[in-house]
């Protein structure tokens, strides 16, 4: 299974959706197209190992930037930044925006027209969300054909500690965030493995103990 996740301020969601597809089962790899990779810098180091040319493990979850072979590995992420359109269009693509302008503009102007001709599920997750400017997104959800979007509103002090934490420990847990994020990513899990059919409880089990470490 491929899944592309697109956009902004996306680290934690990234490794929070990782960590409950693996606890769902399967083998998670990160491949990491964007500019910056600011991901890696979260990859502790290995001697002998660069992710430029590796696939480096970061608690049970694989990470490259390097074309190096997938094969084993049952689930890929691909990482792109918010401006550039993915290479695969016949995956499930979650775009990770925020209420700034410049997000919103740059999302509206891409042609999503190849995305929809193949199909594509585009999936809208709107981070630190306070409601500012209603219905800006409104242009660019009817040109990407999106129908699921999930606001996760602001909050310092325990989302944005949670993902600076996530962010240094290799063996991250995400107990602490808020009801609105834990909804949205649940939200986004389901839609992502919908073929595993779970039922809300399920779900939330699920998300309990990914959310705890998962399995090792």
């Amino acid at each position: 299974m491929d899944i592309n996740i697109m956009g902004v301020k996306m680290n934690d969601t990234v490794l929070y959706l990782a960590r409950m597809l693996q606890t769902a089962g399967g083998s998670i790899l990160i491949r990491d197209y964007t500019r910056l990779r600011e991901l890696s810098y979260c990859i502790p180091s290995l001697k002998g190992l660069n992710p430029a040319n590796d696939i480096v493990d970061y608690a049970g979850i694989g990470y490259t930037y390097s074309s190096s072979s997938s094969e084993r590995y049952d689930t890929c992420i691909r990482l792109y930044d918010f401006d550039r359109v993915p290479d695969y269009e016949d995956c499930l693509t979650l775009v990770i925006a925020d209420e700034s302008r410049m997000v919103c503009e740059k999302l509206t102007e891409i042609d999503w027209s190849d995305f929809l001709d193949a199909g594509t599920k585009i999936v809208l997750l709107i981070k630190d969300y306070i409601g500012t400017v209603r219905k800006q997104y409104d242009d660019f959800m009817k040109n990407a054909g999106i129908s699921n979007a999930f606001a996760i509103k602001c909050d310092r002090d325990h989302d944005w500690k949670c993902a600076i934490l996530a962010e240094y420990n290799d063996n991250f847990i995400f107990t602490n965030i808020s009801n609105s994020y834990k909804e949205a990513l649940r939200n986004v899990f389901r839609i992502i493995r919908s073929d595993l059919k779970l039922s809300d409880k399920e779900t939330e089990k699920l998300f309990d103990k990914a959310a705890k470490g998962g399995k090792k």
